[in-house]
């Protein structure tokens, strides 16, 4: 068995099916064997920051080993974006790489073409990054596997001689890396407070995060909500999994649902699950929020856990043994009546108010869409129109995000991964501004006739910078209009370029009769990001405005 044998070996094992990335010399022995080995795909991407994207969104999927591989030099700069992406989003991708040469160390500025020293590059955006020179580091691969999926997933990062694809080796003489394990809080004493948290409680929350699904409990969280029947709220990027509960209020934060917001502000003890707490906590906003409330928080990650909250009790457990615990402890319904019936109410006077045409326009769409489609989002006031819309239809899908770095640029190449990963439909929401970042994998879609619907939020503006741009400087922008030297293509002759079926917005239907297609929905570029909560005020007081009436009405509750 050659090494490249043995690592695609691992591969499979790990259930990978398919791998993205672009030929170089240095990789080509691993490309050749990828080729002739059955049940893994290698899928040629047209930008190594696009493939890496692709294995992120491949991954994100189901929260399962993505892989992608890239030439030196300038193969492995490309994808440093997208290693940071996987980092902050907690995303277990094996990013490969190959070299020749040893990168010069001190000495010598530049010597050997291509040639980087790659791994003190990337070091602090990687859970673990090594170079494989000999066999005798041959184990690092299956380390390296077994560190992506362990604790709080992550990227991880190999950087191979090329010399080494196609060298025998025998499988006996390395041994197998134990998955990485976690020094646990007591778990009786985590279920002891959320039992008596409860009981005390007269508005009690859970507050859920991307944790929940990333330790696969989704489903348990489920059964869970319906037992205890206490209201759910999120973060932005984990609606998602808020949306599984009965009983789920939206998100919250600085340009969070009006109402989930009003939910927290309201609520004496919250029960966090899989949710970084990563607002300011201690800004004048939120920090008046934490004061009146106890909180439990369950978090994997022993640097997560070491923020400190006002009010707050932290554990380090693994969210899905939290939960099945407390099923397992026949945890009594709590009685809630009154305050889910202040919750509701709350929604129902304010749900519409900040709703403008445009997240009216995705409303319609999402509504349409089949459950098992999964969406994909981009960056920009798309992302925050998308989000509000799936928060108020009835829309239940997978939803992927570039959460906490915030990658423009990515969800073409992530709804390409999100498709080989589920074999089922993708709706890739993004920009004007951010389909231009990665706009070459359109001739991937076109190529492979992917079931992608794309629908491109043209507002002719890069409209969040716009917007700061004008807080800032007042009347004076630029680079983000068409005055300050910001353009758009002809998107329909984009589409038509890469032989795509074009559709301008009207009728959605129309939208979804068709794939690979590209809908381009044309939005007036001076619609304002709206809600959001402006520095020193309570987090339920955001802006635009609530007529004074209605604010102290709410408010009171």
């Amino acid at each position: 068995m050659t090494i490249a044998e043995y690592l695609i070996g691992v591969l499979k094992k790990n259930n990978v099916t398919d791998v993205f990335g672009i030929p170089g010399g240095v990789v080509l022995d691993l490309l050749y064997t990828f080729e002739k080995t059955e049940g893994i795909t290698p899928h040629l991407s047209y930008h190594e920051q696009a493939a890496a994207f692709e294995a992120c969104g491949y991954s994100q999927v189901n929260h399962t080993l993505g892989v992608t591989y890239a030439t030196r030099g300038p193969g492995f700069t490309n994808l440093i974006t997208s290693i940071a992406d996987a980092y902050a989003d907690s995303i277990p991708v094996l990013f490969i790489t190959a070299h020749t040469d040893i990168a010069v160390g001190e000495s010598v500025r530049f010597e050997k073409e291509q040639e980087l020293n790659t791994v003190p590059m990337i070091r602090n955006i990687t859970k673990y990054a090594e170079v494989i020179e000999n066999i005798d580091d041959i184990f690092k691969i299956e380390k390296a596997v077994a560190i992506a999926l362990g604790r709080r997933k992550g990227p991880v990062f190999l950087d191979f001689a090329s010399h080494l694809w196609n060298r025998e080796i025998c499988i006996s003489q390395f041994g197998s890396y134990e998955k990485e394990t976690i020094q646990n809080d007591s778990l009786d004493l985590v279920i002891k407070r959320i039992r008596g948290g409860l009981k005390k409680a007269n508005r009690p929350v859970l507050l859920v995060g991307d944790g929940v699904r990333q330790a696969n409990a989704v489903d348990d969280l489920k059964k869970l909500c319906d037992i205890l029947r206490i209201p759910v709220i999120s973060s932005r990027c984990g609606e998602d999994v808020g949306k599984c509960c009965e009983n789920y209020f939206g998100y919250i934060g600085s340009h969070g649902i009006r109402y989930a917001n009003f939910v927290f502000a309201k609520a004496d003890y919250v029960i966090v699950l899989g949710n970084r707490m990563a607002f300011p906590a201690k800004s004048k906003s939120f920090s008046v929020a934490l004061r009146n409330k106890t909180i439990t928080w369950i978090d994997v990650d022993e640097k997560e856990v070491e923020r400190i909250i006002d009010n707050t009790e932290v554990f380090q457990l693994d969210v899905r043994k939290v939960i099945s615990a407390l099923l397992e402890s026949d945890i009594n319904t709590v009685q809630v009546d009154k305050w889910i019936s202040d919750c509701n109410y709350i929604r129902d006077k304010i749900a519409d108010f900040d709703k403008c045409w445009t997240v009216s326009y995705l409303v319609k769409i999402l509504n349409m869409i089949p459950d098992d489609f999964v969406i994909t989002v981009d960056v920009g006031n798309n992302e925050f129109w998308v989000a509000q819309a799936y928060v108020l239809s009835k829309a239940k899908n997978r939803i992927l995000y570039s959460k906490s770095f915030g990658a423009l640029g990515s969800s073409v190449a992530k709804a390409i991964g999100a498709y080989y990963a589920s074999g089922k439909p993708v709706i890739c929401f993004t920009g004007d501004q951010g389909l231009q970042l990665n706009v070459q994998e359109l001739q991937f879609i076109s190529q492979e006739k992917l079931p992608i619907y794309i629908c491109v939020i043209n507002n002719s503006a890069s409209g969040m910078i716009r917007d700061k741009e004008l807080q800032r400087y007042k009347n004076k922008v630029i680079h983000t209009t068409k005055e300050g030297g910001y353009s758009v293509p002809n998107l329909q002759k984009l589409a038509e370029t890469y032989r795509l079926k074009y559709e301008i917005w009207g009728d959605c239907e129309e939208f979804l009769s068709y794939s690979p297609v590209l809908l381009e929905l044309r939005v007036q570029d001076e619609i304002p990001l709206r809600p959001l909560l402006p520095i020193g005020r309570v987090c339920q007081n955001m802006s635009p405005d609530l007529p004074a009436n209605i604010f102290a009405e709410l408010d009171a509750i």
